[in-house]
């Protein structure tokens, strides 16, 4: 290796995709998957222009919440029936929990002649991570390589480090997944042997729920149609209570026992606080 040019350019790139909306969580990945160079001459004839061509490749994911309806309990006004009910929990992405640390790390070479840092380049291994009271700490290590110019010619060094950080992501969440970059990487060289190593790094998780909703698994009824008993009752229901619950004690119509007691119900079925007995027609 004779030489190295590094050169930074901005990149704005846009997606466009009907499906995306503003209430959406996103997360965005950028990379480049296929680059090459040449070498070119100005107009003296001279190689001193480099042609890079690159692809860079993006993938956005979004989140949104949707509804989706489900059957959760079941019974049969005519007949006797029976309905096993059970809880089934799944993931939703909550949030995108973000961090900046920096990191410091300090190398001595056993070298004398070490006259420039070429470029540094760090990679991430998390070994741990563990979540209790709402906060998320990761440990790992970090592999550094630093390429450099010497007096006899570009050589590589590498040496690593550790870091150990924690994120707060509320109690009762979980992560799925995590990322680390250095987003930001400052390196000196020292009396010839010393490299000195800050980089600034930023850290990604996805942050899940995981609410649980009951589900109704299995549902038989009898045979034989069984009519309910027509008398009239007043009940006196305890405050959880719900029109659904009272409707499957009688088996009776949910939505003609809250249009008969539209004075106990609310519109969602709930009792009103003011609620003292139910009339079952």
């Amino acid at each position: 290796l004779y030489d190295l040019v590094t050169q930074t350019y901005p990149v704005n790139l846009t997606f466009e995709n009907e499906n995306i909306t503003p209430d959406q969580i996103f997360r965005v990945d950028i990379w480049i998957s296929d680059a090459g160079a040449t070498i070119e001459t100005d107009d003296y004839g001279d190689n001193k222009l480099i042609s890079v061509n690159y692809t860079i490749s993006m993938l956005a994911n979004c989140f949104e919440k949707i509804e989706d309806t489900v059957a959760c309990d079941g019974f049969c006004a005519d007949r006797s029936s029976q309905s096993e009910i059970v809880p089934v929990s799944y993931k939703s992405l909550s949030k995108i929990a973000e961090k900046t640390f920096t990191f410091d790390k300090t190398h001595d070479t056993e070298k004398t002649d070490i006259r420039e840092i070429l470029d540094t380049g760090i990679t991430f291994n998390i070994t741990e991570k563990t979540i209790k009271d709402g906060v998320l700490n990761i440990k790992g290590n970090m592999d550094i390589e630093v390429l450099t110019r010497t007096d006899s010619g570009i050589s590589s060094v590498d040496f690593g480090g550790e870091f150990d950080e924690s994120i707060n992501i509320e109690e009762g969440n979980t992560v799925a997944d995590i990322t680390l970059k250095a987003v930001e990487v400052n390196s000196n060289v020292y009396g010839g042997e010393n490299i000195s190593v800050r980089a600034l790094v930023h850290v990604r998780a996805d942050v899940y729920t995981s609410p649980a909703v009951n589900v109704l698994a299995s549902f038989t009824a009898d045979d034989n149609a069984t009519p309910a008993d027509g008398a009239i009752r007043f009940y006196y229901p305890e405050k959880a209570e719900t029109a659904w619950s009272v409707a499957k004690k009688y088996r009776k119509n949910p939505k003609k026992l809250m249009d008969d007691n539209r004075n106990v119900f609310e519109t969602d079925g709930t009792l009103k606080d003011s609620a003292a007995f139910i009339a079952v027609l």
